[in-house]
């Protein structure tokens, strides 16, 4: 099974916020998803790529900006990521969740809103090598799973990846 999810750290923890195809998790597995995809030791911006069971998380730190309403006006610590077969190669994903990240940043569009319309679009990745997100009328880009990232091995990655 393939998904993508979101995860936020409200005030109760950090919990599941939506996954596409939308799955149930027993409230073990929703915990430690939720976790392992938002480690207490992790940064805005660190790439984590960790097993659990038969399943891989290759998710991407972020924070967005408190909704409206809440008493607590920091931002939220997020992340964004994609549940894989276990032996799959994160690294792709990786560019995938860097190059999304860019482009919301670049339209200022970083909100929990705009990260669960993306999640129905991003979900298209594991059938196409190379998808078109809307975010608006004005705004839509493209994201490639190409073959930027073949020549970086986990090596590579180490200094700014949590594995």
């Amino acid at each position: 099974m393939k998904a993508v999810f979101l995860t936020a750290f409200l005030t109760m923890g950090p919990k599941i916020i939506l996954t596409i195809p939308r799955m149930s998790f027993s409230e073990s597995e929703e915990k430690e998803i939720s976790l392992k995809s938002m480690p207490m030791a992790g940064n805005k911006g660190d790439f984590i790529s960790v097993h659990l069971g038969n399943y891989q998380i290759a998710s991407l730190l972020l924070t967005v900006p408190a909704p409206e309403g809440v008493l607590d006006p920091r931002d939220i610590f997020v992340s964004i990521g994609f549940l894989l077969e276990r032996d799959e190669n994160a690294v792709p994903y990786r560019s995938i969740l860097e190059q999304l990240v860019a482009q919301l940043e670049l339209h200022n569009l970083i909100t929990i809103d705009s990260l669960k319309k993306i999640l129905p679009q991003l979900h298209r990745i594991f059938e196409q090598s190379t998808i078109n997100i809307d975010l608006s009328e004005d705004v839509s880009f493209e994201l490639s799973i190409g073959n930027q990232e073949e020549e970086k091995t986990g090596l590579d990655l180490l200094d700014d990846a949590l594995w």
